[in-house]
């Protein structure tokens, strides 16, 4: 089931993302294979696509990889690469022992586009993920850790168990941006997912569950029954949060996907079909 609901989500996060079509170099407009040729001469396993209209080109310089965008004028427009724990600053470094005195990395990326440059780090603390956000001057944009039961704090399993039931946790993480923490908690209850977001004051601001078709509202169900007869329903959610709620589904014909988002009032809002 969570599989299913969280397939679903990523759906809803990424439409309209049409999958990259691999070329080969030959067929890369001289301008942008000029650029790129230029900016990185000892370039190796160099593998071309082609996606929403721009270039992406992954590689390697000595032994370290790289991802490059470039649009079609041949301008980069996005640079991701591995680091090494030398190459990160030290006010990088500084911001993340703020956090976590200490560590040993796991991973790390410097991010350039638009003018900005952002580091991506991960590591490990006992056996949960811990990864940072931060930009060139050491300012932490964003942060997320996975947690032990212990951290969570009680209020969130005491509403938990109040409003929704005996939760059968899958995740337990914090997330910061901005300055601003946010607990996210999810798993399963009677087989289906559910997903809470508290403030660190303990307000919920986000609920995500899975429904079953009976959990589906009348009035919609009579709208898939009339308009979308010949497609099966495939997956179901109900999202809510301080100002609204709304229903999403996803259904099937044959090898077409459509995802429908109802309002509260049964009214249909959005309609995409999914590649």
């Amino acid at each position: 089931m969570m599989q299913r609901l969280t397939g679903l989500l990523l759906i809803l996060l990424l439409t309209g993302n049409i999958s990259a079509q691999k070329i080969d170099q030959k067929n890369v407009p001289a301008v942008i294979l000029n650029t790129f040729q230029v900016k990185f001469s000892t370039a190796e396993d160099v593998d071309w696509r082609l996606e929403k209209g721009n270039y992406r080109v992954n590689f390697e310089v000595n032994d370290k990889d790289h991802e490059v965008r470039l649009d079609n004028r041949g301008e980069i427009v996005k640079h991701e690469q591995d680091l090494f724990f030398s190459e990160i600053p030290e006010d990088v470094l500084q911001s993340i022992r703020k956090k976590a005195p200490f560590f040993d990395l796991e991973d790390a990326d410097k991010i350039t586009e638009n003018g900005e440059t952002i580091f991506e780090i991960n590591f490990e603390i006992d056996n949960k993920d811990h990864d940072f956000w931060i930009n060139e001057r050491g300012k932490l944009l964003n942060y997320r850790k996975e947690l032990k039961k212990s951290e969570v704090p009680d209020f969130i399993w005491s509403y938990i168990r109040n409003t929704s039931g005996n939760l059968d946790v899958e995740h337990r993480v914090y997330t910061e941006e901005n300055g601003k923490g946010v607990y996210w908690v999810d798993g399963d209850i009677n087989n289906m997912e559910h997903d809470f977001y508290f403030t660190e004051k303990g307000k919920i601001i986000k609920y995500i569950k899975e429904l079953r078709k009976n959990d589906i509202p009348a009035g919609i169900l009579s709208t898939l029954n009339t308009k979308y007869k010949d497609y099966e329903i495939r997956d179901a959610v109900l999202r809510e949060d301080n100002t609204a709620a709304f229903y999403d589904i996803q259904l099937r014909k044959s090898r077409k996907y459509v995802t429908l988002t109802f309002n509260r009032k049964g009214e249909l809002i959005d309609s995409v079909k999914n590649p």
